[in-house]
């Protein structure tokens, strides 16, 4: 009798999909189960068709939970396209706006209006938008999404309680990460950003930017700008009672970074909105406006102000910082960027 070999997919393929969920659900709660009898820590999951779906899903059940998106266009579906469009990795604050100002709230938006993305986004940034309006991911095709990186960072969770050495280590581990990740993409960064969650959940995002000219990269470097960034938020806070959830460190302001085709549709849409109007432009304005007309256009209300906070000032007239959350511009200065930290604490 001679062996015959086993092909693992073969037999999975042969179950039926509601087998293989519920054995994948019961391996993820296994997994669950084991980080917090070792941590003490409760984590959510999510179980999908590929990576993008996944990190949604695990958002769905927080702080304790699971979700699982089954193998099928219409569960895909059915779980993606009420969300709205900022869910999806990838999507920020300044895009979710530009979608906003055209009428794309929720993902099933951004389907309905696919040919309009392509025409508004660059091929690249297009394709991934469309990529996520179906539930598809880059891993998928092994595409990525290109474009100027606009931030990298890390960050990690561990259990209250811990000291301030141990804190200061921890971070530093953090550090030591980001550096070599930055090394490996070759980024140098102006700016230092530090997230911290208290053991009161509320979280503090704080920034500083090194003199013109200078830019970071090592891990020293990196960990002695965040450890003295962490020390500020812990005087604030009080020393005595200062404990955390997680660190994080992210690193914006690239060296030779340049703005992508978001912030141009964001100037356009912007001096639509701010361009001054002639006499002639006026006059004609307040004639038509007396007389009826078959079709009036959309009221005021119907936009989306792009010229709110949250949207970068196309204007550079001095040394600017860029919030590593929405992009916002805001001028550098030698005293630890006092306005862009109260902007991120705000």
């Amino acid at each position: 009798v001679r062996d015959v070999p086993v092909d693992p997919y073969k037999i999975l393929s042969s179950l039926p999909d509601r087998v293989c969920a519920a054995a994948a659900a019961r391996t993820v709660n296994e997994m669950r189960s084991r980080v917090r009898e070792r941590t003490g820590l409760t984590c959510s999951a999510g179980l999908a068709p590929n990576f993008l779906l996944a990190k949604i899903a695990s958002d769905a059940r927080k702080p304790d939970g699971q979700y699982l998106v089954s193998p099928s266009n219409d569960a895909v579906n059915h779980f993606l396209h009420p969300l709205p469009v900022r869910k999806v990795g990838g999507i920020g604050r300044v895009r979710d706006k530009i979608l906003g100002a055209f009428g794309i709230k929720n993902v099933k938006d951004l389907y309905r209006e696919r040919a309009l993305v392509r025409l508004l986004f660059k091929e690249a940034s297009a394709s991934f938008l469309l990529r996520a309006s179906v539930g598809c991911s880059s891993s998928d095709s092994g595409e990525s999404d290109d474009g100027p990186q606009k931030g990298i960072g890390k960050e990690r969770t561990f259990r209250a309680g811990q000291s301030w050495a141990e804190t200061v280590s921890r971070l530093e581990d953090i550090a030591l990460g980001l550096s070599e990740a930055m090394q490996k993409k070759e980024l140098w960064a102006r700016t230092v950003t530090v997230k911290a969650k208290l053991h009161t959940f509320d979280v503090v995002n704080r920034s500083r930017s090194v003199p013109r000219g200078v830019f970071l990269q090592s891990a020293q470097d990196l960990a002695a700008h965040a450890t003295s960034i962490l020390d500020e938020i812990r005087r604030d806070f009080g020393k005595e009672q200062f404990s955390l959830r997680l660190l994080g460190i992210r690193c914006t302001n690239f060296k030779d970074a340049q703005d992508g085709e978001e912030t141009s549709i964001v100037k356009y849409l912007t001096s639509l909105k701010t361009k001054p109007r002639s006499a002639t432009a006026a006059a004609a304005a307040q004639n038509s406006a007396s007389q009826p007309s078959e079709k009036s256009l959309p009221s005021e209300k119907n936009y989306v102000d792009l010229t709110e906070e949250s949207v970068p000032n196309p204007i550079e007239t001095a040394e600017f910082v860029s919030c590593p959350v929405c992009q916002r511009k805001f001028p550098a200065d030698e005293n630890g960027n006092d306005a862009l930290n109260i902007h991120i604490d705000a």
